[in-house]
C-alpha cells in the first residue's frame, strides 16, 4: 500500500507544451511516433503517474504535450485512478496506460476514464498495454473522440491510428480506429460520443508542436456532443474530495457536460452594481 495515495485530487490545471526531447532518446528510437512524426525522442507528458495510484484527476487540460497527455505507468492498477472531465488534445497519445507486467490482479482495482474530451491526438486517443486481455474494473464511458489518428500509416504514422489501440505483447494487438469499433468489440463506451466538440476557440488542423497556440475548450451553443452528455452524478470518492477541498464546482442541466468546463454562465441580478476593491470578489 505504500504506493497508493489517499485523498489526492488533481484539479484545475493546464499541462501544456511539454516536449522532453533528448538526443540519445531520438537516436535510440525511443518516445517516437511513426516515421514522419515530429515526435522523435520527445518523452514529454502532461500528467504522469509512475509506480503509484490513488489519484483522482478532475477538470484538467493536457494540451500539446509531445508524447502523452496522461500517462499511467507501473502500479497504477493497484488503487483508484479516477479521471473525470479532463481534456487530452494534440499529443501522440491522449491517454497511455502502460506497464502490463505490473497487472497482478487481472485488471484494475478501480480505473475510470469518464466524460473526457480526447481530440486531435496523432497516434491513438487511448493506448492501453495489456498482455493478458483481462480488463476487470476498467471503465471507459461518456468520452468524446474526435480527429484522433490524424497521421495514418500510409503517410508515416502509427499502424491503424485512431481512437484506441490495445497492445497485447506477444498476442494479437487490437485496433479500434473509430468509436463505433470500440463499442462493437469491447464492453466500453456505451455512452461515448464522436464528433467535433465545437468549443470556443480550437483549430483542429493545428499540428505544430512549437507554435505556442492557446486554445479555449469552453463549450459553445454548438457543442451538442458535449452538453449534458456526461453522467448525472460523480463517483462517491470524487464527490467526497470535491467537497472536502471546497472545489467550486457546478452542474447545469440533468447531466454534466463533457470535458473541463461546464457550459453557460450565471447572471446575478441583486445587487445590480457593486464597487470592488483591489483583491476583492466580483460576480
Amino acid at each position: 500500500d505504500s504506493h497508493v495515495f489517499r485523498d489526492l485530487l488533481i484539479t484545475g490545471n493546464v499541462f501544456r507544451d511539454t516536449f522532453g526531447w533528448s538526443y540519445v532518446s531520438e537516436k535510440r528510437g525511443g518516445w517516437a511516433g511513426g516515421q514522419e512524426s515530429a515526435v522523435q525522442g520527445l518523452g514529454g507528458f502532461g500528467l504522469y503517474v509512475d509506480m503509484a495510484s490513488g489519484v483522482h484527476a478532475y477538470r484538467n487540460v493536457a494540451y500539446n504535450n509531445a508524447y502523452a497527455g496522461y500517462l499511467f505507468s507501473g502500479t497504477w492498477r493497484d488503487g483508484d485512478m479516477v479521471y473525470y472531465h479532463n481534456v487530452a488534445a494534440n499529443s501522440l497519445y491522449g491517454f497511455r496506460l502502460a506497464g502490463p507486467s505490473f497487472d497482478t490482479h487481472l485488471g484494475s482495482i478501480n480505473t475510470q476514464l469518464v466524460s473526457n474530451v480526447i481530440v486531435n491526438n496523432e497516434g491513438y486517443g487511448i493506448l492501453h498495454e495489456d498482455d493478458d486481455g483481462e480488463y476487470g474494473n476498467l471503465t471507459l464511458d461518456h468520452n468524446l473522440y474526435f480527429a484522433n489518428g490524424w497521421r495514418p500509416w500510409d503517410t508515416g504514422g502509427l499502424w491503424t491510428a485512431g481512437d484506441m489501440a490495445i497492445y497485447r505483447g506477444s498476442a494479437a494487438n487490437e485496433y479500434y480506429p473509430a468509436l463505433a469499433d470500440i463499442q462493437v468489440n469491447t464492453p466500453w463506451e456505451a455512452h461515448g460520443q464522436a464528433g467535433d466538440p465545437h468549443v470556443w476557440h480550437y483549430d483542429v488542423a493545428d499540428h505544430d508542436l512549437h507554435d505556442g497556440s492557446r486554445p479555449d475548450f469552453h463549450p459553445t451553443t454548438s457543442s451538442d456532443p458535449l452538453i449534458d452528455r456526461g453522467t448525472a452524478t460523480l463517483p462517491d470518492s470524487l464527490e467526497a474530495l470535491v467537497t472536502a477541498f471546497a472545489v467550486d464546482d457546478l452542474k447545469r442541466g440533468e447531466a454534466y457536460d463533457l470535458g473541463r468546463y461546464e457550459a453557460g454562465f450565471e447572471i446575478v441580478s441583486t445587487p445590480v452594481a457593486i464597487g470592488v476593491t483591489p483583491g476583492g470578489t466580483a460576480r
